[in-house]
């Protein structure tokens, strides 16, 4: 007979009867279960995981007896499942256009309260919200609504905020709540304006941002006081590992995960803060448009957040053990740093977006929206002599570099080619870094490199209507330094966001750019591609960006491009890509246009070589060619 029992708040314990005559084979079957530990005490401890749950299912009733703890724990399990594939089954309807599922949305006349109604087989459910919702939104909020644990995976710009909202507006009307939103920090003042926004007038709310120091503390006590239906506090990713201790002990009623691929990396500080953290709220949300860029082993920190083990496995050692081949990816790569694996190879994928699916409502723009499309062009411009130069003396440079450094194999470090890489879109921009010996490190301007500046002053001259919004996306500082000098030559109106904005300023930059006089915004996709909605306003629409350089990060491009392709765009929204020819920036405008990641470019020497020389492999690296 094998006993089960609760070992602790993730585990169980089985013990087997040493004189069972079947004990031989009772001990095979916990053996198999999936993290399964034998103890020299004599007995074997597992997580509480579903495949677990499905395995103790299996065994035969008159072989396995569970104590009052372990049947309550195992039952919990069990309808947990069930609850998320019942919803889950809703949520499909919506996704493949199943007529059984209706969705609509009825408004009182004058107390403003719309009538968000959920039909399904005859069964009704209605949700008050503030403001009208769309269908998918509606879907969205009977997905999440009463769950303690839930990811809402819906694409930027299909308006997964109002839906999360909305829930914390029906929690605090059954009673007063506290809730935590964690998010980056630039988005933190969209994050309150967007509660102001949606949430219901008639509910108290009282909101503050998590600091440090002894006034932090101050605060945080102040707002731990104070009595309101609603109480939100707001948290950057790097505050919370600071307060975590203090963070835990408030307890939550809910804790909520902005753009959670932040936790992607388990071995971050702040992934780890925030697995520490989510138990000690009684509800637990992730939100993201974008949460798996580089690899579907980037889930595990986000849905360990959530619950732990909801994925099948209670470690991450165990989880990419199972949806990866550990042993290949080491053969391949050789190494493994801080955690992550590049370039896993994948299997047992449909079973993880089964298990990912059954607890998130995931859905793009395509599926809900009726947006007017994305075109994308490419401008490109010839080098300068000198520019032309100085590039190939670097290719050869870096290419001799690489070869020495990859060895027999013909492997490089992503790393240390992504640093040559940089160096190299610097080129194009029309500047580089003086390294040499003597030199204090400041960057240089090459004399004949300001061919693309040159292009977008045309674009905007010639070409663009300045009634219209423009926004400029530029990965480096300096390329900010040249473009705001430009155009306040030329009398060009603009704004500039980069992460040496004030935050009090990018709190208000949003309104300021949609509504007011401004025609450019100059912004870096890493400080203004989150969170924002820059659509411009009916007579001045913002229908147009350009990226006067890219960062190589395929998740900021998506989030930078979403800013204007959203709820509230009226117009197609073209973006344009200014690269010079013959260079590194034609490989990577052309991977980032179709969604494709950087790393199937840095597998081996060959395709670094294509890389580097754009459309130009098949040219000598002699220099000065145009």
């Amino acid at each position: 007979m094998i006993h089960i029992s609760v070992y602790d708040d993730k585990r169980l314990r089985a013990d087997v009867d040493a004189d069972d005559t079947q004990a031989y084979w009772h001990g095979s079957r916990l053996r198999n279960l999936p993290e399964s530990k034998w103890h020299a005490q004599g007995f074997w401890t597992f997580p509480l995981t579903e495949p677990n749950v499905d395995a103790l299912r299996q065994i035969p009733s008159d072989s396995i007896e569970y104590d009052e703890s372990a049947r309550t724990y195992l039952e919990y399990a069990t309808l947990t499942v069930q609850l998320a594939k019942s919803r889950e089954k809703r949520r499909w309807k919506y996704l493949f256009d199943d007529p059984s599922l209706h969705c609509a949305v009825q408004t009182v006349p004058g107390d403003g309260v719309c009538h968000t109604i959920v039909e399904d087989g005859g069964e009704t459910r209605t949700y008050n919200v503030a403001k009208e919702s769309f269908r998918h939104q509606a879907v969205g909020l009977d997905a999440i609504h009463g769950q303690e644990f839930f990811a809402l995976y819906m694409e930027m710009g299909t308006g997964k905020t109002k839906v999360i909202i909305d829930e914390m507006a029906l929690m605090a009307r059954e009673k007063p709540v506290t809730v935590l939103v964690v998010c980056p920090k630039t988005i933190l003042g969209t994050w309150e304006r967007e509660l102001v926004k949606w949430l219901p007038e008639s509910i108290d709310v009282h909101t503050d941002r998590l600091r440090t120091g002894d006034d932090g503390m101050e605060r945080l006590i102040r707002w731990v006081r104070t009595k309101a239906q609603l109480k939100v506090l707001f948290a950057n990713y790097d505050r919370i590992v600071v307060m975590k201790d203090a963070l835990i002990a408030l307890k939550f009623n809910a804790i909520i995960c902005d753009e959670s691929s932040r936790l992607k990396n388990p071995a971050a500080k702040r992934t780890k803060a925030a697995i520490e953290i989510g138990p000690s709220a009684d509800r637990r949300f992730i939100l993201s448009g974008a949460p798996v860029v580089g690899s579907v082993l980037d889930f595990w920190g986000q849905f360990e957040f959530l619950s732990p083990g909801s994925l099948g496995y209670s470690t991450n050692h165990s989880f990419k053990n199972h949806y990866s081949n550990l042993n290949a990816v080491r053969a391949w790569e050789g190494e493994m740093k801080n955690g992550q694996f590049r370039g896993a190879v994948l299997q047992n994928i449909d079973e993880l977006k089964r298990r990912v699916a059954r607890h998130a409502f995931i859905v793009k723009k395509e599926q809900c929206l009726d947006l007017p499309d994305k075109l994308f062009q490419t401008i490109t411009v010839p080098m300068g002599h000198q520019q032309r130069e100085v590039y190939d003396q670097m290719v050869t440079l870096f290419m001799a570099e690489l070869e020495m450094e990859s060895g027999a194999n013909g492997v490089v470090e992503a790393r240390s080619t992504l640093a040559k890489l940089m160096r190299l879109a610097q080129i194009t921009q029309g500047f580089i870094r003086n390294t040499g010996p003597d030199s204090d490190g400041a960057y240089m301007d090459i004399p004949d490199g300001d061919n693309k500046l040159k292009e977008i002053l045309r674009f905007l001259k010639e070409d663009f209507d300045l009634t219209q919004k423009i926004i400029v996306w530029a990965r480096f500082k300096r390329d900010i330094e040249h473009l705001s000098d430009a155009m306040q030559a030329a009398g060009i109106t603009f704004m500039t966001l980069t992460g040496a904005t004030p935050q009090c300023e990018r709190d208000t930059l949003e309104h300021d750019f949609n509504e007011g006089p401004a025609t450019v915004l100059l912004a870096e996709p890493g400080t203004g591609g989150m969170g924002l909605t820059l659509i411009g306003n009916k007579e001045h629409p913002m229908r147009t960006m350009i990226y006067y350089s890219n960062d190589y990060s395929l998740e900021k491009r998506i989030q930078s491009e979403d800013r204007g392709h959203r709820i509230g765009q009226m117009h197609n929204l073209l973006i344009i890509d200014i690269a010079c020819e013959g260079s590194i920036d034609e490989h990577i405008t052309e991977k980032l246009q179709n969604k494709r990641d950087l790393s199937e470019s840095l597998k081996d020497m060959s395709s670094i070589r294509e890389l580097l020389m754009g459309n130009r492999s098949d040219l000598s690296m002699n220099g000065g060619e145009e």
